[in-house]
């Protein structure tokens, strides 16, 4: 038994986040009990069922009384076979049924994207989302699609999964941490989660990636010999020695004041920009601009991974050097400065375009809209239906731009407790931190993240 002041700082920060943000275990423990028969039920008929998102991450969060699960029904394709949606949501059904007793409800989406699983767990409503994912196999290369508008399209939800767990698990479950703390500012507020997965990831993989390109230049290269050392690629890579430098040269502090002092950003060291898709709440708002900041920003591109490349090394720079561009992820930036430094080895981010869970997004979002629709005056709101709609269109403008303020502030409003330049970075001990931001964000009301955003 390790005696707790042996504990390593991250181990102790993540232990009290988990302490005080979490479910509780019986639930967890009747959730898992429902997939596992929902697995094996689905395993008979040729789905592979997984989880995604929240669930999958062991990160779940609950501050209403209902808890959302999201899963993904998969099912294998030769390339270009794969079945009519309205005929697999039809089986989907089908299979439900002989699962369903009196403490579960069914209700299929009217545009035939996901299928929602309802029942209660200890007063707790627990909804499950299952997403029909279809994954077409053609050789080496696999392709993920989903249902959107009854249209075949591509979709990150599964490789999100895949990047965000092996992230976290390179970070010593900081990422998770971090975003269990976003979460507990966001109260359920905006449940589609995946959003901060890919901002998260962003700025994870470009910190990871410039600490290693630093870290390659003063290990690998002989000042005196003036030439490089050999690096094994693989070995260099391998997630055992990723974690052990990460635990020699990054602490909680450092990766979540870098994540949060960028998050909104666009600019990266690696590409021209990220992208985000800039949503109206309200349809039409956006030509009343008195409040300009009355979109949501949906991430469009994060990083998936880091690859190792070897300007010596014919084969290695040819394949990187072969898929250099926005669509394929490879960075020309970091290619060109190495080759004309003539720095021999370096590390770069993947970066992935492509929507995630977009079924989900226009749930949560077609929700949101919906319920601060309902904060407008009634007055207000007939007149919209009207000629006389400008009054109207601007209150609605304003209630967008508010709540959309509220959640980015509320996001960053984390960062000085992990940043050097503020007294909160006294705190020693992760138990007294994790205390402190509880308590105080606690005492917070949402008009206290619009300061100085009135206008």
């Amino acid at each position: 038994m390790i005696s707790n002041n042996k504990i390593p700082d991250v181990s102790k920060f993540t232990r009290a986040v988990n302490a005080k943000i979490n479910i509780d275990t019986n639930i967890i423990s009747e959730i898992n009990k429902i997939y596992s028969e929902l697995k094996k039920l689905f395993l008979k008929n040729n789905f592979d069922l997984k989880k995604i998102g929240e669930y999958a991450y062991n990160s779940l969060t609950d501050y209403d009384d209902v808890i959302n699960i999201d899963l993904a029904l998969v099912k294998y394709f030769k390339l270009k076979k794969s079945d009519n949606f309205k005929i697999v949501f039809q089986k989907i059904e089908n299979i439900l049924q002989s699962f369903l007793t009196n403490k579960y409800n069914i209700t299929m989406s009217p545009d035939d994207t996901y299928v929602k699983l309802n029942t209660k767990i200890k007063n707790k409503i627990i909804n499950i989302r299952l997403i029909y994912v279809i994954k077409e196999i053609d050789g080496q290369f696999n392709k993920i699609y989903i249902n959107r508008n009854g249209i075949k399209q591509e979709d990150g939800i599964l490789d999100l999964t895949s990047a965000w767990k092996y992230a976290n698990n390179l970070s010593l479950n900081v990422l998770n941490s971090l975003k269990k703390l976003i979460k507990f500012m966001l109260k359920d507020d905006f449940e589609y989660y995946y959003f901060l997965d890919m901002l998260i990831l962003r700025w994870w993989n470009e910190l990871l990636a410039t600490k290693l390109n630093k870290y390659i230049r003063r290990k690998f290269y002989d000042t005196i010999k003036n030439e490089w050392k050999q690096v094994n690629e693989k070995a260099f890579l391998s997630k055992k020695n990723l974690k052990h430098f990460i635990k020699k040269n990054m602490n909680f502090r450092l990766i979540i004041n870098y994540i949060l002092s960028r998050i909104w950003l666009k600019n990266t060291a690696y590409f021209s920009e990220f992208l985000f898709e800039n949503e109206e709440l309200f349809s039409g708002i956006s030509r009343y601009s008195l409040f300009t900041n009355s979109m949501f920003k949906l991430p469009e591109n994060w990083f998936e991974k880091i690859v190792f490349c070897d300007l010596k090394n014919y084969d290695i720079m040819y394949n990187y050097q072969n898929k250099i561009s926005n669509d394929n992820g490879y960075s020309k930036i970091i290619f060109d400065h190495s080759r004309d430094k003539e720095i021999r080895y370096f590390i770069s981010p993947i970066m992935r375009t492509i929507p995630v869970g977009y079924p989900f997004y226009k749930k949560w979002i077609n929700n949101k809209s919906s319920n601060l629709y309902k904060k407008l005056d009634q007055k207000i709101a007939e007149q919209i239906r009207t000629l006389k709609q400008r009054e109207g269109m601007e209150a609605l403008n304003k209630i967008a731009h508010q709540w959309i303020t509220i959640l980015q502030n509320k996001i960053s409003y984390l960062k000085p407790y992990f940043d050097k330049k503020y007294p909160m970075i006294l705190i020693d001990e992760p138990d007294e931190l994790i205390n402190t931001i509880i308590n105080m964000s606690s005492k917070l009301k949402d008009s206290d993240f619009l300061i100085g955003y009135e206008k």
